[in-house]
């Protein structure tokens, strides 16, 4: 697999349809989806001079990931992922760094140990759910939390005939993500035998449209393709052999089990690991996926999602490796799904996942775990 990182810069908010929970407001993703530049380089492709869609772009062989937001700093941006389920903060003063200083309890990650109060003796107040979007390392020792900026837009369908508003459902508005002048980063990934690797070579800066509203002028990006050595976000299984595995979803993961149904629990039988471990725990959160199809003007059959930050600890059953070809066996099994993805629509950035993932909390020294 060659690996391209991509960059683009918001010249203006953007919509990026996830749900419309009525008839006349759309909510947008806090981050560009995988699915939304999947369409975007079917159109560079068919603009090139390619035919209407290449084979390539409906399998495997090109994967586009999720371009979630960097958090600018003082002398760098800072990359940041989805915020792990499992991260609990105090109910009474919870987290919440701002300024560089920390405003509030430390938070607690339950992937890794139990407890129902917070880590502070004098404190023994319950937990509640962090329910940040996302989290990053800003060097200080303290994890820092981000929430993307979003708006409201109004907009009004006009009656041909009269050329005024609808009187039925004429009102509507968008939810917008407001991150203008920000950068938002993922990778492509093309298999080296693929006819696409070139065509994605050439394109390297490209100003794009992307979303809904874009004759409102909503969905200005600039696109820049750069190829490099692998993944910058996504770190490989960590070598040596432990008796505890933990799971993290990068992003929305899709899956069935051997009877076609849906799962919001990512099992070991899945991992192709039940032989091998059993499960643990899990912070999981499932949901609906919901698309259309422009080109034939109609919607697309809808999956059920595993949602991103989700994440899973699973145990090495007793006695289930006693010798090292069984530990080997796991060690390249776990590799082989970081590397290629979990679940279906792998192309349209669903499926990426990390293993052994540290915990979030401050060590001895000032440093993140997670480093």
């Amino acid at each position: 697999m060659k690996v391209f990182k991509i960059t683009l810069t918001q010249h203006s908010p953007a919509c990026f349809a996830s749900t419309r929970h009525s008839q006349n407001i759309y909510y947008t993703h806090d981050y560009i989806p995988g699915s939304v530049l999947w369409g975007a380089f079917i159109n560079l492709f068919h603009q090139s001079g390619g035919p209407d869609i290449h084979p390539d772009f409906l399998n495997d062989n090109l994967r586009f990931s999720n371009c979630y937001i960097d958090v600018p700093g003082k002398s760098k941006s800072f990359a940041v992922i989805p915020a792990p389920l499992s991260l609990y903060t105090c109910k009474t003063n919870p987290y919440s760094p701002r300024d560089g200083k920390n405003m509030g309890h430390e938070l607690v990650d339950l992937l890794f140990r139990h407890r129902d109060n917070c880590r502070i003796e004098t404190c023994n107040s319950a937990l509640r759910p962090l329910n940040t979007g996302y989290i990053y390392d800003a060097g200080s020792g303290k994890p820092g939390l981000y929430r993307p900026n979003k708006m409201v837009e109004m907009h009004n369908r006009i009656d041909k005939a009269t050329q005024n508003t609808r009187q039925e459902h004429g009102l509507f508005a968008y939810e917008l993500l407001d991150e203008t002048g920000g950068i938002f980063s993922g990778e492509i990934q093309v298999m080296e035998t693929s006819p696409l690797l070139e065509f994605i070579r050439d394109i390297k800066c490209r100003d794009l449209e992307l979303g809904k509203a874009r004759t409102s002028g909503c969905g200005h990006f600039t696109l820049n393709i750069e190829e490099t050595n692998g993944s910058d976000r996504v770190c490989f299984f960590r070598t040596g052999f432990q008796d505890t595995l933990n799971l993290y979803c990068f992003s929305d993961v899709i899956v069935m089990d051997g009877f076609n149904r849906y799962q919001t629990v990512i099992t070991p039988g899945i991992l192709g690991l039940e032989q091998y471990i059993e499960m643990d725990n899990a912070f999981s959160r499932g949901f609906r996926v919901e698309g259309y199809n422009a080109k034939h003007n109609k919607p697309k059959i809808n999956d059920i999602a595993i949602l991103k930050g989700s994440c899973f600890s699973y145990r090495v059953k007793e006695g289930a490796v006693k010798e090292e070809a069984g530990r080997e066996f796991i060690a390249q099994r776990l590799k082989h799904i970081e590397m290629n993805g979990l679940g279906l629509r792998l192309n349209e950035g669903f499926g990426r996942v990390r293993f052994n993932r540290g915990e979030f909390k401050e060590d001895h020294d000032g440093t993140l775990l997670e480093k």
